[in-house]
């Protein structure tokens, strides 16, 4: 993960709804909905981090979320790090949530 990378790349989200703004926010909703739900999973270990994360790094790409999905690369979460990884993932998940105000309907 580069710092370089955006909060936010919005040219992915818009390309996905076709420039559909409501679809944007939308998308973005559910998004946002879905990655709380799979953070609170991955702390409460309910299913293997590592898919967890492949599917949130999946969805983050998607939405254009570029440093939540640079957070989720990673294959095994042990003890120790799940602390840290968690702190990491909500950081940027507030950050998409800051920028992600753009697309509200």
């Amino acid at each position: 993960m580069g710092s370089a990378a955006p909060v936010l790349d919005t040219s992915r989200l818009t390309a996905f709804s076709g420039g559909d703004q409501a679809l944007a926010a939308e998308f973005m909703g559910l998004f946002l909905k879905n990655a709380r739900a799979y953070i609170q999973d991955i702390e409460r270990k309910a299913d293997k981090p590592a898919l967890l994360l492949h599917k949130l790094r999946g969805a983050a790409m998607t939405v254009g979320a570029m440093r939540l999905a640079g957070v989720c690369s990673g294959d095994e979460v042990d003890d120790c790090e799940l602390v840290a990884l968690v702190t990491g993932l909500r950081h940027e998940l507030a950050a998409v949530e800051r920028e992600a105000s753009i697309f509200s309907t």
